[in-house]
């Protein structure tokens, strides 16, 4: 069940969502560790609300050019086939947003926290890690994340109808993490740049955003390349 809310004050717009949710987890042959599961079933109800004070948008603008976002995801798992096996997860992630050096430039942050009680179940991470970096699970994390964001041109291309080129824009970033699992301590932190085309196919009404990444690790665990493409949503890559 959810429960939304808005309203427009001036120039400025609030969204307000509220959601509640239960769900079956089954848990068939999972490759994992020892202190994991392999089998079983979990009833996980939970709870999500987001919340949103931002400029209205002009029609060239990456973001807003000033507003909070706040999202706040929290659910726990309770065994259902009698093998003591749970879990929980609460997660906070919040985005803040200011106006760049010229018109439509965006420089954003998020803060995001992230803590999972780890009683042989183990959920997906809301908190995506540094780009660059290998994705290791963690009992708790805090992250930062800077960005830059500015369009480069807008070619307005189409091809045949199957392919709309609308812009190309640049992300220049930073980003940080610091986590604990058990008593271990973790850190990682990478820098890099993006080059994103937003694009519409076979004239479907939501753009998808193609994007070439560039990362540069400076602590923590890399993947094995620098470089690589990804396709998303808008705001989605971070």
């Amino acid at each position: 069940m959810q429960v939304p809310w808005k309203t427009i004050t001036g120039r400025f717009v609030q969204n307000f969502s509220l959601r509640g949710f239960g769900k079956l987890i089954k848990v068939i042959n999972k490759a994992t560790n020892i202190t994991e599961v392999t089998d079983g079933a979990l009833f996980s109800p939970g709870a999500e609300a987001h919340y949103s004070f931002t400029s209205r948008l002009a029609k060239r603008d990456l973001n807003p050019d000033w507003g909070i976002s706040v999202f706040t995801h929290f659910e726990e798992g309770q065994d259902t086939t009698g093998k003591e096996m749970s879990g929980a997860i609460f997660n906070s992630d919040g985005r803040f947003y200011f106006p760049g050096i010229y018109r439509h430039h965006s420089f954003f942050h998020q803060l995001a926290y992230e803590k999972q009680r780890d009683e042989s179940y183990r959920y997906s991470s809301f908190m995506l890690k540094p780009r660059g970096t290998q994705n290791v699970f963690v009992d708790e994390a805090t992250k930062y994340s800077g960005n830059y964001m500015f369009p480069m041109f807008y070619p307005d291309w189409n091809l045949s109808g199957w392919i709309y080129l609308k812009r190309v824009s640049m992300n220049l970033f930073y980003d940080e993490l610091t986590a604990r699992y058990r008593s271990f301590n973790y850190h990682a932190a990478s820098t890099g740049w993006e080059v994103l085309l937003d694009t519409n196919f076979v004239r479907i009404f939501v753009p998808l955003t193609i994007g070439v990444r560039g990362s540069y690790v400076l602590d923590g665990d890399k993947t094995g390349s620098n470089y690589e493409i990804f396709v998303t949503t808008l705001g989605g890559y971070f």
